[in-house]
């Protein structure tokens, strides 16, 4: 369950910290409706189709500071999955990468309230990204979204 509340003494958003023991040609973070499965895959999604409601967004600060804070960054300050070319870091660094979802999809429009699955998926080595058994996937179990952030003016 996720409220997207950014205030620093909730933070309640999904963060996902990444390994890589290779690098990737592309890591993606799509947000489906819920019940959609990884038989289902197609690719490259369409929003709209499919069960597909779009790409997640990561804010640009994420794993460069500790926490959020909304009275110094703002959260419409993202980019948009697929992230491609990303670097591996499982054995030759101590750091991670880390991703922020404040509930903005790639179309810039916040997730309606409701049930959702996620899907965050990294491109294997020489993998044909057509073929869902191609994919490293962290599939979370179902989501509720209970709220929205606050834009700013």
């Amino acid at each position: 369950v996720y409220s997207f509340n950014l205030d620093p003494s909730v933070a309640d958003f999904p963060i996902i910290y990444s390994k890589l023991i290779w690098g990737s040609k592309e890591v993606r973070w799509d947000i489906y409706e819920a019940g959609w499965t990884d038989r289902q895959w197609e690719y490259p999604p369409v929003p709209g189709q499919n069960g597909y409601i779009g790409p997640a967004t990561s804010h640009v600060v994420a794993g460069s500071v500790s926490y959020f804070d909304p009275t110094r960054y703002d959260p419409d300050d993202t980019w948009t999955y697929p992230q491609v070319d990303l670097y591996r870091n499982a054995q030759t660094q101590a750091s991670y990468h880390e991703f922020w979802w404040f509930g903005k999809l790639g179309n810039g429009s916040q997730i309606e309230l409701g049930n959702y699955t996620m899907r965050f998926a990294t491109l294997k080595p020489f993998g044909n990204p057509a073929a869902a058994d191609n994919w490293d996937v962290f599939q979370t179990p179902q989501i509720q979204v209970t709220g929205k952030y606050e834009r700013r003016g």
